[in-house]
């Protein structure tokens, strides 16, 4: 018989299936979908990607319905540190273009362009992440430990 999981395991797990969906869903999304789909520009400088937003919040979405309520936090967070690990890239490639550039201006302008998509995809992560814990509420996947 298999004990129910506690707390830690399930927040674990929830993680994990997070990040390993979000990728595996952002992969197949760059793989079938057109590259104007992908990226909305606004006022030719800011860049959001309606696409990333949406299919962060589907694996934010099976993160709280596996983790529950107490998942939102650790999942915004992770989305949070994707986004600056992407910013550093980012960075680093503009840079390699324009060495004679001083990094902190273009830090910048890098963060500039992308502070409104960044905004958006945690505010994406967060409401998935509640709709999955509501949904965990209604009909949990782990029975709860005695």
């Amino acid at each position: 018989m298999i004990r129910p999981a506690t707390l830690r395991q399930r927040l674990i797990l929830a993680s994990a299936v997070a990040f390993v969906l979000n990728f595996a869903l952002q992969f197949i999304s760059t793989r079938l979908l057109p590259a104007p789909w992908q990226l909305l520009t606004l006022h030719d400088n800011s860049f959001v990607s309606p696409v990333a937003c949406v299919l962060v919040a589907i694996s934010l979405c099976a993160g709280g319905w596996i983790g529950g309520r107490r998942f939102l936090p650790i999942g915004v967070a992770l989305v949070l540190l994707l986004q600056v690990v992407s910013l550093l890239v980012l960075t680093q490639i503009a840079h390699g273009a324009m060495p004679r550039r001083d990094l902190s201006l273009i830090l910048s302008s890098v963060l500039a362009s992308n502070a409104l998509g960044f905004g958006l995809q945690l505010l994406a992560a967060a409401i998935g992440a509640l709709a999955g814990a509501s949904l965990s509420r209604r009909r949990p996947l782990f029975p709860l430990p005695p």
